[in-house]
């Protein structure tokens, strides 16, 4: 019996949750294998004793996370878990990638509420080696990256066969739905009144979705800015996006905080200050942004943009 090899993380460090369909196991496992092998701490669903209430640490885990990737396939938009565990991600304002594992037809609402993730569509990708170089541009799952295991091996798709047991041989493909009192124990704010069927698709209140980035005037470069926090500095190792080279930015400059309703920004006490539509900002404070507004960290100069869809 094959099972993935890369075991899920233990420890109190920051870790990515795996949101998948295990009818497409076959094409998850290799990519767990092959970023768990380069460094990065990866939970999933598997091998999970069938004493415990398997709902409850998978809420549990997903609460816990710092970031979460989610493979979006036919299977998991029709999965009610898969579906679930989306919904309370965003809900949570994880850090959120979707990997796109093959061409699907998605509802508009769905469309809707993964349009302000950043998504990979790995199907487009003419190689692993391109695939995995654009996964990691993403700089926040740098927080989730340890020393790597070389012992790994990365397996092959075709190694995986579609109708395996799990570890301790239950149906690996069936699962029994989550309740939302395994979300409600990990969270009790969790929001309960949206749809079974359709958690995931809904535009969590708001009528009309927000696409929002930044325009850095330098280099005329777009910058997605997913829900959450997007830190703006010199290093590359700390920030999501860096600007390298430039040694008037400070290592950690500013931040971004973005929900539903509105973005914030944030100076990080930085020596040459930020600047908001040509203001010196106060440290620590937060300052509402709008569509347009012109953006200074030290002596970079960026254009915030926002429209609704």
């Amino acid at each position: 019996m094959k099972r993935c090899g890369a075991e899920p993380y233990k420890g109190n460090e920051k870790y990515i949750f795996v949101s998948y369909s295990h009818k497409d196991k076959k094409f998850v496992f290799p990519i767990i294998e092959q970023m768990a092998k380069d460094g990065y701490r990866i939970w999933y669903d598997e091998g999970i004793d069938p004493g415990s209430e398997w709902p409850e640490i998978i809420a549990a885990h997903l609460n816990d996370c710092f970031s979460c990737i989610a493979f979006i396939s036919d299977n998991s938009i029709n999965s009610h878990n898969c579906r679930r565990e989306i919904n309370f991600a965003l809900l949570k304002k994880k850090r959120f990638i979707s990997v796109v594992l093959e061409e699907v037809q998605m509802s508009l609402g769905m469309e809707m509420q993964l349009s302000v993730t950043q998504s990979i569509f790995k199907y487009k990708h003419s190689s692993d080696q391109e695939f995995f170089a654009k996964l990691y541009e993403a700089k926040f799952l740098h927080e989730c990256l340890g020393k790597p295991n070389p012992d790994i091996i990365v397996s092959k798709s075709s190694d995986y066969d579609e109708n395996l047991k799990d570890l301790f041989g239950r149906d690996d493909l069936i699962r029994e739905p989550f309740s939302d009192r395994w979300f409600l124990e990990a969270d009790p704010a969790y929001n309960t009144e949206l749809s079974d069927e359709d958690a995931v698709f809904c535009n969590n209140g708001s009528d009309r979705q927000k696409n929002v980035w930044l325009i850095r005037c330098k280099t005329n470069e777009k910058i997605d800015l997913p829900l959450g926090e997007f830190k703006l500095g010199r290093s590359d190792t700390i920030n999501d996006y860096a600007v390298i080279g430039n040694s008037a930015i400070g290592r950690l400059h500013a931040l971004i905080r973005r929900n539903q309703e509105k973005s914030v920004i944030v100076d990080c006490s930085s020596k040459n200050r930020t600047f908001l539509n040509a203001k010196a900002l106060d440290p620590e404070i937060e300052y509402d942004l709008h569509d347009g507004d012109f953006i200074r960290l030290a002596n970079e100069e960026f254009i915030f943009k926002q429209t609704e869809s």
